[in-house]
């Protein structure tokens, strides 16, 4: 719920801010229904969600030790989500 709260605050920031192109990834996510709940409390903000990366032992370790992110449940998640962003940041520019 604090996380919900702190991403409604920076959405609140952005738009006064005049702040079109942000996304919201979430992160840590243990289950499907997690997820869905974390959805339904971020309201219309759902829809800035660019991404959603589970929670994994090895991702949390690697990030602790300064190691690159090797091959762990969560590297297919974040590439997905790297992909989204350079189709986000693309269609942007092409778009102005």
């Amino acid at each position: 719920l604090e996380s919900v709260s702190i991403a409604k605050r920076v959405a609140h920031f952005c738009d006064e801010a005049a702040m079109e192109d942000y996304w919201f990834i979430l992160n840590k996510i243990g289950s499907g229904k997690v997820e869905s709940l974390i959805m339904d409390k971020l309201g219309s903000l759902k829809e800035r969600v660019i991404g959603s990366v589970p929670f994994d032992q090895e991702l949390i370790e690697a990030g602790l030790s300064g190691k690159a992110l090797g091959e762990c449940r969560a590297l297919e998640d974040v590439t997905a989500i790297v992909d989204q962003l350079e189709q986000q940041v693309s269609h942007q520019s092409e778009s102005r």
